[in-house]
């Protein structure tokens, strides 16, 4: 679910897509493999630095051409709450690249677990105004 202050656009699906949901699943999995080979220790990312972020800069890419793009046009403003599902738990929105840049760079992104829980902590807000 991809929701703005005036949007909410239920679920990234676009008809004719050549973006499976396995293609997806396999390039953040390709992405989760580049981001840890950070953990390889300080030296191997130095010396390896331009190699791994140009690498996990191609998937982010590809992941916003998938997730993203063909949503854009829905956003109006740039508050984004982002609810992932499933697989779109490992995937960094806020890192998404594309032309102009990180998403981050973009919007001001925020998640939220579940729709339930972004409706209750909505409720909560509103009461604790209301009884102040």
């Amino acid at each position: 679910m991809l929701s703005t202050m005036h949007c909410r656009v239920p679920r990234a699906r676009t008809p004719g897509s050549k973006n499976s949901r396995r293609e997806v699943e396999q390039t953040i999995a390709a992405l989760k493999f580049q981001i840890e080979k950070f953990n390889y220790g300080a030296s191997y990312a130095d010396d390896h630095f331009e190699q791994l972020n140009q690498a996990a800069n191609q998937y982010l890419g590809l992941l916003y051409r998938s997730l993203f793009a063909p949503l854009e046009g829905f956003v109006r403003h740039h508050r984004l709450i982002v609810i992932p599902h499933g697989a779109l738990h490992y995937v960094p929105f806020h890192a998404l690249l594309n032309r102009g840049g990180y998403l981050i760079d973009q919007f001001e992104i925020s998640y939220a677990p579940s729709a339930t829980v972004l409706k209750l902590c909505r409720k909560l807000a509103k009461q604790f105004e209301i009884s102040n």
